[in-house]
């Protein structure tokens, strides 16, 4: 099951890379493409976050103490950014991305 998760996750990093690289040199179907992915991502997140900051309190608690630092304590502050800042602008540049697929014409 990790190894499926671990290509599942290069699979939408790459498909992420594509189409951003096909957005930034003008194409219309990258666009289209960024911003529909960048809605249902976003849409995702909403859905899952609290499941999955909760997997992460649990995953820290089982973390041996000598590998518990700052930088990786679960804190609310991060999932509050997470949530009122970086999903509201991923649905807002994925619309964004669609309308300009949609709208401007080159």
């Amino acid at each position: 099951m990790n190894n499926f998760k671990k290509q599942y996750s290069i699979l939408v990093i790459g498909l992420f890379v594509v189409l951003s690289i096909l957005a930034v040199l003008g194409s219309r179907i990258g666009m289209l493409g960024l911003g529909i992915f960048l809605v249902i991502f976003s849409g995702w997140w909403f859905t899952r976050a609290k499941y999955i900051w909760l997997d992460y309190q649990k995953m820290y608690k089982k973390t041996p103490k000598n590998q518990r630092s700052i930088w990786n304590r679960p804190s609310q502050f991060a999932y509050s950014i997470s949530m009122y800042i970086f999903m509201p602008l991923g649905l807002a540049f994925g619309s964004l991305f669609i309308y300009l697929a949609w709208y401007i014409r080159s």
